[in-house]
């Protein structure tokens, strides 16, 4: 007996060791099955890390088969650093900078006609207000120091935020971006410009040379950048940042409008008018811009965005928000290839693909469905993006947005 019972025993544990043998191989396998999917949905995650929106759908109600849908790709960035090494693409994108180098730019206030001449070189002074404008960088502590005068100081941040965004341009080594700089006052200046160019501290040492002189002419500033962006290939997405921290002053022959604020507008237009792959964007720098004019320029002319820097700290963070809208805009067009918008009703779905639309602009898309086979209600609609690689093949990426009938 005790023989036999020694032999269940053991049976038993056999029995058990082989269980948790199995187990463990099962989970193994089950374990490493996760990690990769898990792994994968993350990379995709990535690779499509931006939103697109659904902002409307309407039916036709004289033709029911006939939809349309509103989309919005909103602002935003870049939401892994490792997004460019797993897309495995490197920035492609012309930028010019066009940048306020007028007078009050760099001013002191409450001092007099002759402190500001011969006491610190400036170069315009304002009777009614004891303003003088454009002083040098190297009379900046004079103002204050010696001459008990209030430093406006914008061209300092102006050029923190210029070099901020030639870093953001060339982080990677591997970009293909270029930059240019259009430093302009009553016109552009050669030696405070630049042609398009990828050495990051040539750009740099200009950005460190700008000083503050005279007026202020944004449609010369903007004239600068178009004639700079000839020698970008038509297929390159381009870019232009116009900054300024007052209203325009002086006219520009190419535009001829009679009015200065005008000429830049027109100046924007005449821009975008140009190329094909352009976006402007505007920034104004303190409480004396002129919004309207600023707004109209991206806009109106430059389908891009304006923004407004009331705090001279604010500067640096917008040029950052431009740099990763640039960045975000440039991987999106070039990785995503459309956007599969999917119609499901009670019984059966259909979808349509679309161009997917640019950054900050509302892409409305008339879709018939007539087609489709679809004949009840529509219940659901779904927008994914799809990327499509060199053999043809297509990648569904995560669910971007979805819109329910009430």
């Amino acid at each position: 007996m005790s023989k036999r019972g020694f032999s269940n025993v053991m049976s038993i544990v056999i029995i058990v060791l082989l269980i948790l043998v199995l187990i463990t191989v099962v989970w193994s396998t089950l374990s490493k099955l996760i990690t990769e999917k898990t792994s994968s949905s993350e990379e995709k995650a990535e690779l499509f890390g931006e939103q697109i929106n659904i902002l409307a759908v309407l039916i036709d109600p004289e033709n029911e088969s006939q939809i349309f849908v509103s989309l919005q790709k909103p602002t935003g960035t870049i939401t892994s650093t490792e997004t460019e090494e797993i897309i495995g693409t490197s920035l492609d994108v012309d930028i010019i900078s066009v940048a306020d180098l007028s007078g009050s730019m760099r001013a002191c206030e409450g001092v007099s006609i002759i402190e500001c001449y011969w006491g610190m070189d400036g170069r315009s002074y304002n009777w009614a207000q004891s303003i003088c404008y454009g002083i040098l960088k190297i009379d900046m502590v004079d103002c204050v120091d010696e001459y008990d005068g209030t430093l406006v100081d914008g061209l300092t941040p102006t050029q923190d935020a210029n070099k901020e965004l030639v870093d953001l341009l060339f982080e990677n080594e591997n970009s293909e971006g270029r930059m240019g700089l259009s430093g302009y006052s009553s016109e552009t200046v050669p030696a405070w410009s630049s042609n398009l160019t990828n050495d990051d501290q040539a750009l740099k040492d200009i950005i460190d040379s700008w000083e503050a002189f005279t007026s202020t002419c944004i449609c010369c500033g903007i004239n600068d950048a178009v004639n700079k962006l000839q020698n970008s290939p038509p297929e390159k997405s381009k870019t232009i940042i116009v900054m300024s921290d007052g209203e325009a002053t002086k006219e520009c022959d190419e535009q001829n409008t009679g009015d200065p604020g005008q000429d830049a507008i027109e100046a924007a237009c005449d821009a975008y008018n140009e190329f094909d792959n352009l976006i402007i964007y505007s920034v104004g720098l303190g409480g004396n811009v002129d919004q309207e004019v600023l707004e109209r320029i991206a806009k109106d002319c430059g389908e891009g965005q304006n923004f407004s820097a009331q705090d001279l700290g604010d500067l640096i963070e917008i040029y950052q928000e431009i740099g990763s809208q640039i960045k975000t805009t440039f991987i999106s067009e070039t990785q995503v290839s459309f956007i599969r918008i999917i119609f499901t009703t009670a019984t059966n779905s259909a979808y349509k693909d679309v161009i997917p639309p640019e950054l900050l602009v509302i892409e409305r898309y008339t879709l018939d469905l007539s087609e489709s086979g679809l004949t009840d209600e529509i219940l659901k609609v779904e927008i994914y993006p799809v990327v499509v690689d060199d053999s043809g093949k297509e990648t569904i990426g995560p669910l971007f947005d979805a819109w329910e009938s009430k």
